[in-house]
């Protein structure tokens, strides 16, 4: 299958949305399918993307520029109108279109290309509710993805037509990669005082 995921993330960047985006398309890619990242363009100097998030270069990363002059919807729609260009302009267009902005599926939806949306919100403003429900009327809108039951439970009392197309599939990572040269620091740097931490 050829999936196009649909992001607003910047990569490169320090946002865990990049990690999530760059480690769900290697997957996808190392399940057999083609995997095209649309993205936003990061300013940071480093080492390849692939590099720096330690993917393999399996996938195709597309970016696109969205300026900071502007009102935040002007941003989008300049996002936008570069995205469904380069989408276009694909040597072989996408049997699915995958990813987690909604602004993102809205501009694409009269293409007819199956959609599967990833929600990691519940809308709130009245322009997030009419966003929403335009993506889930569309005839190719197939399944909602849910990251939690909290945001399952909110979008059903929202939008009730979207109850058989609903999965639930909680946030995971990867078993890390351990070795016999692995280091495990036992003393971490700080005040030997208070209680030390490790957030993963």
């Amino acid at each position: 299958m050829n999936i196009a995921y649909l992001s607003d993330s910047i990569i490169p960047s320090a946002y865990a949305n990049a990690v999530n985006v760059m480690k769900m398309c290697e997957a996808f890619s190392n399940s057999g399918h083609k995997t095209t990242l649309f993205a936003r363009t990061g300013n940071a100097r480093t080492q390849t993307d692939y590099q720096l998030y330690g993917v393999q270069p399996n996938f195709t990363i597309v970016k696109s520029w969205r300026p900071k002059i502007f009102t935040s919807r002007c941003n989008i729609k300049i996002y936008l109108y570069q995205l469904r260009n380069k989408l276009r302009r694909l040597q072989t267009p996408p049997d699915l279109l995958y990813g987690r902005d909604i602004y993102s599926f809205e501009a694409l939806s009269n293409l007819g290309i199956p959609m599967i949306y990833e929600a990691h919100f519940s809308p709130k403003t009245p322009q997030q509710i009419a966003t929403f429900r335009q993506v889930f009327a569309c005839k190719n809108f197939i399944r909602v993805v849910i990251v939690t039951d909290f945001i399952k439970k909110n979008l059903i009392a929202l939008f009730p037509e979207i109850v058989g197309k609903v999965f639930v599939a909680p946030s995971a990572t990867e078993m890390p990669k351990f070795s016999d040269t692995t280091q495990v620091i036992q003393n971490w740097p700080g005040d030997s005082q208070n209680i030390q931490v490790g957030y993963v």
